[in-house]
């Protein structure tokens, strides 16, 4: 154990009343917001604002192990004020899809100038909520006087307590100013092309759709957390830049040495009346096509995971998750890891998997990078937290926007395999951008 001079910060947690930790309470919060996370059906908020100490990893294939390797050692930097049967600070942050240096040139491209290959971030103030019960960890640096770490834990809970400010800002209705569905359509038929000569399994090809808005963020975040519940509602706040969405696909969460991750691939539309959206859900469930696609995620999932020393249990059994505007065939796949073993380590051995790249991965890869001309930035990168005991959960970034400027850059993806037709695969990726299309044009 270091010594208290040895160490870098002090943290004092602090259990509070859970009715003050609220949305509209913390939107109003005087405070620059960092990151934002919340499970409404898990009954699971998180909240940090300002940067106590970040990381951010330059591009290359040890982008996550290096963050990994730094959000270790900065745990065991911080002092703790507090028992040890309180939850202390986390570490939030995310990754970019590619490893690659970024060679995007877009003149209307939004470059994610603000968004590093990985970062994560040990917010100065965190804000939790987990059913009943919720707290409050401020950090500082040791060469500040513990007694500020309780000023600020004291003011904090003062301006959640006097209530929230009215964070509802007008807006002109979202534009659509660019989406080239032609383009994407060619890029469909080409990977089919790919796939069919043996070149590839499957790839995943994406798109995306530039938004004129002036949507307030934490706005569209309460319309995602409203309209999209069963997802993890997520927003990392840049500058300039924000980055929003509700991801219905679990990429890893460890848990007292249980690893769980969500096969989620395979897609089609709800229907306008119970009886379609069944007719839809039978389409779903024995298409031979969507099966397949599915498949190929599972099988790269517990490859990856048994690859890194997991012991993984039984198949599961295909499910319909049905969310608002699409229903995804899923499968969870699940395990015990090694001792040692930490929630980033899992990330790095399984991003990105088969639903958001293909197969084979270093295969798919070099397709996207040679023929794909979007830089995807964030989007269906890992995103998560993480505690100090190695523990968390990262999501794909998936339903999700760049807000920059007065502008949203939207993204959304489509599994193609054999049999993949451009119109379908187009309607696919409309329906994925209708969610965030939608959270905009309420906002």
């Amino acid at each position: 154990m270091k010594s208290l001079a040895a160490k870098a910060f002090r943290s004092l947690t602090v259990e509070i009343d859970p009715l003050l930790v609220n949305f509209s309470s913390l939107s109003s919060l005087r405070r620059d917001p960092t990151f934002f996370w919340e499970e409404p059906d898990a009954d699971w908020l998180l909240v940090g604002f300002g940067a106590a100490w970040n990381h951010q990893s330059a591009p290359g294939p040890e982008r996550i192990v290096s963050a990994a390797e730094a959000g270790a050692e900065i745990f065991d930097q911080i002092v703790h004020l507090q028992n040890s049967d309180v939850p202390g600070p986390l570490l939030v942050g995310g990754f970019s899809f590619s490893d690659r240096k970024k060679t995007s040139s877009n003149s209307d491209a939004m470059t994610w100038s603000e968004f590093p290959s990985g970062l994560l971030v040990l917010p100065e103030i965190t804000l939790q909520r987990r059913g009943t019960r919720a707290w409050i960890s401020a950090v500082i640096p040791t060469s500040v006087s513990a007694r500020s770490a309780e000023e600020i834990v004291r003011e904090v809970i003062a301006c959640l307590d006097d209530g929230s400010r009215e964070f509802w800002m007008s807006s002109k209705d979202s534009q659509v100013t660019s989406n080239r569905d032609d383009l994407f359509q060619r890029l469909v038929k080409y990977a089919v092309t790919e796939v069919e000569s043996g070149k590839l399994a499957k790839v995943v090809a994406a798109r995306s759709a530039l938004v004129e808005t002036t949507a307030d963020p934490w706005r569209v975040l309460d319309v995602l957390r409203r309209r999209y519940p069963s997802c993890a509602v997520y927003g990392v706040f840049r500058r300039s830049s924000v980055f929003v969405g509700a991801s219905p696909e679990l990429l890893v969460g460890l848990q007292s040495g249980k690893v769980t991750s969500h096969a989620l691939a395979g897609t089609v539309d709800r229907g306008i009346d119970a009886l379609a959206d069944a007719e839809l859900e039978d389409q779903l469930r024995y298409d031979p096509k969507e099966l397949a696609e599915h498949q190929y995620v599972v099988q790269g999932l517990r490859r990856a995971l048994h690859e890194s020393g997991v012991t993984l249990d039984s198949p599961s059994q295909i499910e319909i998750v049905k969310l608002a505007n699409v229903q995804h065939l899923s499968s969870s796949v699940s395990g015990h890891v090694p001792n040692s073993t930490g929630v980033l380590d899992l990330v790095d051995a399984v991003h990105p998997t088969p639903a958001v790249a293909g197969l084979p991965r270093t295969a798919a890869l070099e397709w996207l990078a040679e023929n794909e001309r979007l830089d995807r930035g964030w989007y269906a990168g890992p995103i998560g937290w993480m505690d100090s005991a190695l523990d968390g959960s990262f999501r794909v970034a998936l339903r999700c926007a760049l807000l920059e400027d007065g502008r949203a850059r939207l993204f959304a993806g489509a599994g193609i395999v054999a049999g993949s037709r451009p119109d379908r695969e187009l309607a696919e990726t409309s329906a994925k951008l209708g969610a965030m299309f939608g959270a905009l044009s309420a906002s």
